[in-house]
């Protein structure tokens, strides 16, 4: 088959041997060599394409082509796998489509086009993992080499309900959807949380409008009618969510913290006590026992001491109370269990260490080092000095996409 410009010509050789045939060097005027090596394989391969297609396609390669001239000619080296650039410039010339690959193909592609900023190649491959995700997480990939932009976004895809049934047994990637569709959770205004300087009682802008806070006087039923300013609760300005959740992290993995935390914005209204609850409450639904001959009586007071607890008996008004009720049963063991953690926000003393009910310090515990996918920005890429046209320009593209390879 005849060559025509942008695509590969045959050129691969063994590293150990520089020496190339001077047959394949030869260019059409105004081609980009671009120098393929392969560290895991140990060979490289040339790759000619036209400028105009690198810069329509590969915006990576725009600071490297800045002030060159349309008919010069320009060397670039990078590191990759020579089977999927292989199959990138295909993709460019329109030869390959995305709906062709492999569930155990579609992690190499994504991770490359995202280094060489192939923003519409991107796309569809978060397309094709997330129709794939099941499939993938099956396959012995390293997942951990997925930058978390990616993860991010594919999370943003990924339901709540579809999150709950993916398995992964290793724990490649399934912690850390948890931690992004986490991070999106909170990030809604009517689920931003605050900390009440009073009772340190965690609650959200309109849960403040009903709820008393239990040191105020005139404590009464925490229902849906609104309650005097003065006796809602008073936001801690100094109170950080995040700090607060990365606490958390030490007795709660990813998943368990979404649950909880999804629980926790979660309400509802029992037909038992009447009492406006969330779902980290459902088992706590208080009551005095029935005496011989009389009825049980609810206690409408959520801070009394006395009496057992029952599970509420939710109002279920539409179907997306009924669905979060479901899903919230479904995970009730580990959401209702240490509910407090998510409740209230920990007493600190003078010293600003956290104290138990009786004002003890409790032990000091060491932090683990917080998520960076949680609490740092994604590295972008930064900008490489326009080369010269003689000069030859080395490229380095993630390395960890070779462990994702053909």
């Amino acid at each position: 088959m005849p060559e025509r410009p942008g695509s590969q010509r045959a050129s691969e050789k063994k590293l150990e041997t520089p020496q190339e045939d001077d047959a394949s060097r030869e260019s059409i005027k105004g081609d980009t060599v671009i120098h393929v090596i392969d560290d895991i394989r140990q060979i490289r391969k040339d790759f000619y394409c036209k400028q105009s297609q690198l810069l329509e396609h590969m915006k990576y390669f725009e600071a490297c082509l800045a002030g060159v001239s349309p008919d010069d000619e320009v060397e670039i080296s990078v590191h990759c796998d020579i089977k999927v650039f292989e199959w990138l410039v295909e993709y460019m010339d329109g030869s390959r489509q995305v709906s062709s690959l492999e569930a155990k193909d579609v992690v190499a592609i994504l991770i490359s086009a995202d280094f060489l900023q192939m923003q519409a190649l991107v796309e569809q491959c978060l397309e094709a993992m997330y129709n794939s995700l099941t499939e993938i997480l099956a396959l012995p990939l390293d997942l951990g080499c997925l930058p978390e932009r990616l993860v991010a976004s594919l999370a943003s895809q990924v339901k709540v309900a579809e999150l709950e049934k993916l398995q992964d047994d290793h724990d490649r990637l399934l912690s850390r959807l948890y931690a992004h569709k986490l991070l999106a959770l909170l990030s809604l205004e009517q689920n931003v949380l605050f900390c009440c300087s009073r009772c340190q009682r965690l609650f959200t802008a309109d849960e403040c409008l009903y709820q008393h806070c239990a040191e105020t006087t005139g404590m009464e039923l925490s229902t849906t009618k609104s309650v005097p300013a003065l006796l809602q609760h008073s936001a801690d300005a100094t109170w950080d969510v995040g700090e607060f959740l990365h606490h958390l992290r030490e007795r709660h993995s990813w998943p368990q913290l979404f649950w909880k935390t999804w629980a926790r914005l979660q309400r509802f209204q029992c037909n038992l006590c009447q009492m406006t609850f969330c779902g980290l409450e459902l088992n706590r639904c208080h009551f005095h026992p029935p005496l011989v001959g009389q009825e049980s009586v609810a206690i409408q007071d959520p801070n009394h001491g006395g009496g057992e607890m029952r599970q509420h008996e939710p109002k279920l008004s539409s179907i997306e109370e009924e669905v979060a009720i479901e899903t919230l049963r479904r995970h009730q063991d580990e959401i209702c269990k240490d509910c407090e953690s998510l409740l209230f926000a920990p007493v600190l003393n003078s010293k600003g260490l956290q104290v138990d009910a009786k004002g003890e310090e409790e032990p000091e515990r060491v932090l683990e080092i917080r998520a960076r996918y949680c609490c740092e920005p994604p590295p972008e890429h930064s900008a490489t000095a326009a080369p010269s046209t003689q000069a030859s320009q080395v490229q380095t593209m993630h390395d960890n996409a070779n462990q994702c390879s053909f």
